[in-house]
């Protein structure tokens, strides 16, 4: 490159320089070092161009922070950080930056930089305290907070950083002290303010933490924090109103700040507002999508209602926040087992297990599932690694309770019932349990005036209506008077315990029974001196109501005293003749009944319909099936006639007319513990129930026959997974009941 040429390219980078383009500029002044390296022009002209390129990225860095728009300020930072590294004002800033998007590690190298420079590095030091503390080391946190009031005792700010580390750790005291200090040097510092609220809120000192919480509201950066906070004192204190205007308040000042959605949702929630609390825990969540604490109380609003499937998702996406949070695998876990999806269920207990070894609550579950697994020795000893860890874990006392029931173990059933008792006196769940107990043993007395706790139980009994007050104790004259009787529980219970309302003197007092819509014509059949009306229809004016499985309990029923039976109900005899023509004549005709709801109750009492194979050998036997909506299940039996009408049989309150006319004509019912056996029984025709090893307590332990109906007979499971021997023994009973 000739002088001439160097002094061209002088010349152009210069024109580059006036119209700020930097980088061209730059660009011509290397590309003459490279020929002149020793060109002493061109080396102060980069120098002093870059120089003022810095200052102008540096001011781009200011101005960026002041309006604290930090991504955009660290990224000019980033590329000053070289030639700026020794420079305390843009250190300090850089290092706050660090430390507002959370790079806190990387905020602490710079802030501990920064010591090298400064002469008076208070701030500096406080501002490390700051980075420990959000690091939670207390310790290191305190040693750079206490240097700080060193070289300034007079600068506030630290006061409160120190204050907070004696909050954390319960020493309220000095926590207060120490916020006290915060405001006697800087009274404009609001947060202390705060702070100071928390400390007297932790204190359970309402009033104190309101005052200071009210300071708190004069400041403009600080009143929504403030306002909030108030609110959680008033829903503290139950002032569910004044806590919601609070919450309000502070959502109207900053829309954007999700702790008030979430607050006001607690208090909608505790509130049953279902809905409103659905909406603001959605509102928390937009505002900040990893807020685990909104994904798990929106998601147990959904276990609440049985909408399994939208609780899992909310608990997966907190979980996919925080893998390590117990409380979220336990409620996956309490999901899962609610599907059914046993596999997971346990896989999340456990996973809780590992995350707390000694939390007796993530045992007691992954027993819940290992005993619907059928697993009942690890169901035990899981249990008792439950009560080991919290021996007053009166749940765990309840499902070991269970699981003795289960092993026929009922001594031991009724012991651990009764010490949940009296761990927790009023644990209707262990008084219901243990009166399914003592009535299975036939003892009346106890076992009904337990079974009250019924009406006490977080069950889906749907007894009362909203308008029904005023329950009968069974002494009040009722003469004159009006009684409700309120149906409650599956059909069955309706069937069999229909009976009773013959106990009412009707002659002078009116009875309307309330039942399920389905069964109101069936039941009708039974008396006409009482009014049945369905569940969907209105109740009139009344004086009394009682729960219709109350009424033993109300009358003293004993097991001596129960009523013989033979038939109680009627079939419609225009549908018998109906009937008669769609079944034939043939020579023996046996409704079959095999499977109950898919409660978990009803687990040990169905079974597979090809059980009933074993009649396949019987001569001019026809089976006419009465499982609704279970035609699907009869598709595998080739080797036996089935006939399956269940599809044409009427819906609604016919339901069961057409049920009740076909085992009239029909010479034999052999089903489940299911509605069909207490029809079938108090339509007076003959029934064989197969019972479960583990059944309803109405069954009792070792009776053949039925004090409850005098068609019945009852043939036992003797080994939970087989009912091989239970159908062998009810074949060669039919032989000989029906001379085959």
């Amino acid at each position: 490159m000739s002088q001439l040429a160097v002094e061209n390219s002088f010349r152009k980078a210069k024109k580059y320089l006036s119209i700020n383009d930097y980088d061209n500029a730059s660009k011509i002044y290397k590309e003459i070092l490279n020929i002149y390296p020793k060109n002493i022009r061109a080396q102060n002209f980069l120098k002093t161009m870059n120089e003022k390129l810095s200052h102008i990225k540096l001011e781009e860095f200011n101005n960026f922070f002041s309006k604290n728009l930090f991504l955009e300020a660290e990224k000019k930072g980033n590329e000053l950080y070289k030639d700026f590294k020794e420079h305390i004002p843009f250190l300090r800033q850089f290092g706050t930056i660090k430390a507002n998007l959370n790079k806190i590690d990387e905020a602490k190298e710079i802030f501990l930089q920064l010591l090298k420079y400064e002469t008076n590095p208070y701030m500096t030091l406080n501002n490390l305290g700051n980075i420990f503390y959000l690091q939670k080391d207390y310790d290191q946190a305190t040693y750079y907070f206490k240097k700080s009031i060193k070289e300034n005792p007079n600068f506030g700010l630290v006061y409160n950083g120190l204050g907070l580390i004696f909050l954390i750790k319960k020493d309220f005291n000095k926590a207060i002290e120490n916020f006290e200090k915060c405001i006697e040097y800087d009274d404009n510092e609001f947060t202390a303010y705060i702070n100071l609220g928390n400390c007297y809120k932790q204190l359970e000192n309402f009033d104190k933490a309101i005052e200071y919480y009210e300071k708190a509201t004069t400041s403009p950066t600080k009143k929504h924090e403030a306002l909030n906070n108030i609110g959680i004192i008033h829903s503290l204190n139950n002032n569910d109103t004044v806590a919601i205007d609070y919450f309000s308040k502070a959502i109207e000042i900053k829309p954007d700040f999700n702790e008030p959605y979430y607050n006001r949702a607690k208090v909608f929630g505790k509130n049953k507002n279902t809905e409103k609390a659905i909406l603001d825990y959605k509102q928390a969540l937009k505002i900040d999508p990893n807020d685990i604490q909104s994904y798990n109380l929106l998601a147990l609003i959904y276990y609440e209602k049985k909408e399994y499937q939208k609780a899992i998702e909310l608990f997966l996406k907190s979980y996919q926040v925080e893998q390590n949070d117990h409380q979220t695998v336990n409620n996956l876990g309490l999901c899962y087992l609610a599907i059914k999806n046993f596999e997971l269920s346990i896989k999340y207990f456990q996973e809780a297990i590992d995350l707390d070894p000694v939390d007796p609550i993530s045992y007691n579950n992954k027993g819940n599932v290992l005993m619907e697994m059928s697993k009942f020795d690890e169901a035990l000893q899981t249990f008792q690694r439950a009560l080991s860890l919290d021996p007053s874990n009166h749940k765990s006392l309840l499902n070991l309770g269970n699981l003795k029931v289960i092993k026929s173990e009922y001594s031991e059933a009724i012991k651990c019932y009764e010490l949940a008792i009296r761990l927790k006196n009023n644990y209707a769940d262990a008084y219901f349990n243990l009166a399914m107990v003592k009535l299975l043993f036939s003892d009346f007395e106890n076992g009904f005036r337990l079974y009250e706790w019924r009406l006490d139980q977080n069950r889906d009994f749907k007894i009362f209506d909203s308008d029904i007050n005023k329950r009968w104790n069974g002494i009040d004259n009722l003469e004159g008077k009006t009684i409700i009787i309120l149906a409650e529980q599956g059909l069955g219970d309706t069937i069999q315990f229909a009976r009773f309302v013959d106990f009412f003197d009707t002659k002078k007092t009116k009875v309307v029974l309330k039942v399920q819509d389905c069964l109101k014509e069936l039941i009708s059949t039974m008396s006409k001196n009482i009014t049945i009306i369905g569940n969907s229809e209105k109740i009139g004016k009344f004086d009394y109501q009682i729960p219709l499985l109350s009424i033993p309990y109300a009358f003293n029923l004993t097991y001596k005293t129960v009523p013989k039976y033979f038939q109680y109900l009627k079939a419609k005899e225009n549908l018998i003749k109906y009937w008669e023509k769609k079944i034939g004549l043939n020579k023996l005709k046996i409704g079959i009944a095999w499977k109950g709801s898919d409660t978990n109750a009803d687990r040990f009492r169905s079974f597979s319909p090809k059980e009933f194979e074993i009649l396949s050998t019987l001569q001019n036997v026809t089976l006419v099936s009465l499982q609704k909506n279970r035609s699907k299940d009869l598709k595998p039996l080739k080797s036996i006639k089935i006939l399956d009408f269940t599809d044409e049989i009427d819906e609604g309150p016919q339901a069961f007319l057409d049920t009740a006319a076909i085992i009239k004509n029909l010479d034999l019912v052999i089903t489940c513990d299911t509605s069909i056996a207490h029809l079938s029984g108090a339509l007076g025709c003959p029934t064989y129930i197969m019972l479960g090893e583990k059944h309803d307590w109405r069954w009792f332990l070792n009776n053949n026959d039925s004090i409850w109906y005098s068609s019945v007979k009852l043939f036992r499971q003797t080994n939970l997974e087989n009912w091989k021997h239970s159908f062998q023994e009810m074949k060669n009973t039919l032989i000989q009941d029906f001379n085959l």
